[in-house]
């Protein structure tokens, strides 16, 4: 079992270039949602339609939109796998409630926001750790 360091405000992590493991799960969590919706509109659209989706062009190209979306989704799911072991190897996570044994790095900027072996933070600390070191809120990569 790994101790906690003691996390210091200012401190950057060896963030690599290109996309988080964060921002990666943040679109398959969008996607998710929408093979969710379309699903959901394909069988209330075959149902009252009475018929299966390829009676009609509508329902067939929303069975598409579905396929579609299943194969980027996995696509997304295999590069997602790539960057968290790429951001292993160089010892930190951009993700929030995994890999307690690394520094927890914020995506847009490198800075660490939680130290190895530290519990993984409410929001309300992440908020205080992200304004201790000057970080300004943004929609991206901020606590809602």
């Amino acid at each position: 079992m790994t101790t906690a360091s003691e996390w210091k405000p200012g401190a950057r992590g060896p963030i690599k270039k290109g996309p988080s493991a964060f921002g990666i799960a943040l679109w398959q969590t969008g996607l998710n949602l929408s093979i969710f919706v379309l699903t959901v509109t394909l069988f209330i659209g075959m149902f009252a339609n009475g018929s299966g989706y390829a009676e009609s062009p509508v329902l067939a190209s929303v069975f598409g939109a579905i396929c579609l979306v299943i194969v980027v989704d996995l696509s997304l799911a295999i590069a997602f796998r790539r960057v968290d072991r790429r951001e292993g190897a160089k010892g930190y996570t951009t993700l929030r409630g995994d890999h307690k044994d690394r520094n927890e790095v914020d995506p847009a900027t490198g800075y660490v926001i939680r130290s190895p072996g530290e519990d993984f933070l409410l929001p309300e600390e992440r908020r205080r750790r992200r304004a201790l070191i000057g970080l300004e809120t943004d929609r991206r990569s901020a606590d809602r």
